[in-house]
């Protein structure tokens, strides 16, 4: 019987083991761990009991000592590592070293977000396994507000779950499609990246859209063209951040006989016409801006066209437009691969259309300089926004820019050059009760006012399809001008980032430089060290 008693220890320490084993991956086995524990702790107490002496004559060897240390210092460190993973499993946090961002929410989708006084509810349909970087996505809108709730349901493997989701007309809910409830309010999206979860939160957190004009029958940038000079792009984005977006002709918009703006437009945009505007579209323009309205106003340089008419406009508020294109030396433009009349800006103003902009860069091919007037209407306040870089100058010989070489000379005014400006134009108007007040036995003409906004840019082309697309923020400066001019500042910020492509083009000689380094040179470079040592240790 005695013999078996020194393998009491070896079979109590295996049953200790294995009982946490259970314990770890198998907790609802409750009564076979719990035994497996409880007959391990008996079995190596009997032990320890038994050969007390045995185990005290071991402890005093000096092999023992250090084992004894090694054995306390692996304990300590894999007790730090198990502690680190269980404070990081309860409080997650990520760090996103991408050069855009790639991997955070944007400033848009967080500001939405910190507005939240309801429950958002996120339902995704989808495989599991399948779903790990929307999880991810998902994971971000959660724990960045108390309001938002995920949930993941797989429709084949939980199909009740899924029925109370579907449609009539729909068999099952495809797979990858997610569900965003907001109150009584329901929007579904096929497409899952932040920019379509964040333009569903928009249309969802809304009251009804509001309808943009862009001006047409003067040859300016057209709404449905898809090709690099067309509007397209900055049209399903706008239409995307809850605006209706229509053209309209001015000369046949017609009320009671006169030329008039359409009742229910929240702002119009003038988008580089290449035709002036016609003394009766002038006067509609002037007494919408000076009556409250809300306008941008993009006109090019005159070599492009010449607009002389709504530059005047542009004069009675105290806005002139140089007869210049600005050109910008500086070497930043020409890493990116953009020519000298394509400046870039990275010199904002502080305006909300600008706010957390940094030094992100936004580019303007060919644009015209402007100035205020210091003499403009005292209800008029304008803030710059956009300033060219201290390389760049203003350049009126437009025989350079066709001859294809354009030298700055003693005639040209050095920048930085101001490109754009906001104005508000205060308009006093009478309250609703036909403009007088009774204070006590006396009548008052009572007044309020209201603010029309506008911003001015000298140019178009920065809103064309090609810089829209390009990794540059012209897309969210332009939606910014309109939010701001519809006076919808709540959804003024940068948008969802696209991801970006960043590979990098070698020419022939960068890759033969790379070879040469790589596979002969650093191995040269070990072996002559390598060489160095053995030499002198001989």
């Amino acid at each position: 019987m005695m013999r078996f008693v020194p393998h009491l220890g070896s079979l109590g320490l295996g049953l200790l083991l294995a009982g946490l084993a259970l314990r770890l991956f198998q907790p609802g086995r409750e009564s076979i761990w719990q035994s497996f524990l409880v007959t391990g702790l008996i079995l190596s107490l009997f032990y320890l009991f038994t050969h007390w002496q045995h185990i005290m004559i071991f402890a005093r060897r000096r092999s023992s000592r250090y084992g004894a240390n090694a054995s306390f210092l692996s304990i300590i460190v894999v007790s730090i590592i198990i502690a680190i993973n269980w404070i990081s499993f309860g409080h997650e946090k990520r760090w996103d070293f991408t050069a855009t961002r790639q991997y955070s929410l944007s400033d848009q989708t967080i500001k939405i977000l910190g507005d939240l006084n309801s429950k958002l509810e996120l339902v995704l349909f989808d495989d599991p396994t399948q779903a790990a970087s929307t999880v991810d996505l998902l994971r971000l809108y959660r724990d960045f507000s108390n309001w938002v709730s995920y949930e993941l349901i797989d429709p084949e493997a939980n199909p009740a779950r899924a029925l109370a989701f579907q449609t009539e007309a729909e068999a099952q809910i495809p797979m990858g499609t997610l569900m965003i409830d907001f109150r009584d309010r329901r929007e579904r999206v096929s497409s899952i990246t932040e920019h379509n979860i964040t333009n569903s939160l928009i249309r969802l957190l809304g009251e009804g859209t509001k309808k943009v004009y862009f001006t047409a029958g003067h040859q300016e940038k057209e709404l449905n063209n898809s090709e690099g000079n067309g509007l397209s792009e900055v049209t399903k984005r706008l239409e995307d951040s809850r605006y209706d977006v229509e053209s309209v002709v001015l000369l046949q918009s017609i009320v009671d006989g006169h030329v008039s703006i359409p009742d229910d437009s929240s702002a119009i945009v003038v988008a580089g016409p290449r035709i002036d505007f016609l003394a009766p579209e002038i006067d509609v323009l002037r007494n919408y801006l000076l009556n409250g309205g809300s306008a941008i106003v993009l006109l090019d340089p005159r070599e492009q066209a010449s607009v002389p008419n709504l530059e005047a406009l542009m004069v009675e508020i105290g806005i002139t437009l140089t007869d210049d294109f600005v050109v910008d030396a500086s070497p930043v433009g020409q890493l990116l691969g953009y020519g000298p009349v394509v400046p870039l800006v990275i010199d904002y103003g502080e305006h909300v259309i600008t706010e957390g902009f940094g030094d992100a860069p936004s580019m303007f091919p060919l644009v015209r300089s402007l100035t205020v007037a210091e003499d403009r209407p005292s209800n008029i306040a304008p803030t710059m926004l956009l300033q060219s870089s201290p390389a760049s100058w203003s350049e009126t010989s437009f025989d350079e820019l066709a001859s294809g070489e354009v030298i700055f000379d003693d005639t040209d005014l050095k920048g930085p050059l101001d490109l754009s400006v906001a104005l508000t134009i205060d308009v006093e108007t009478d309250s609703e009760n036909g403009g007088v007040g009774i204070t006590g036995d006396s009548i008052e003409e009572e007044i309020s006012t209201i603010e029309g906004r506008m911003v001015v840019v000298g140019d178009s082309d920065f809103i064309t399809n090609n810089p829209v697309m390009s990794p540059n923020r012209n897309s969210d400066l332009f939606i910014n001008m309109v939010n701001w001019v519809t006076q919808e500042e709540n959804l003024i910020a940068i948008r969802p980032r696209r991801a970006e492509d960043r590979r990098i083009t070698l020419n022939q000689q960068q890759e033969t430089n790379i070879l040469f380094l790589s596979v002969i040179m650093l191995p040269l470079v070990v072996l002559f060290f390598g060489f160095s040592i053995w030499w002198s240790r001989r």
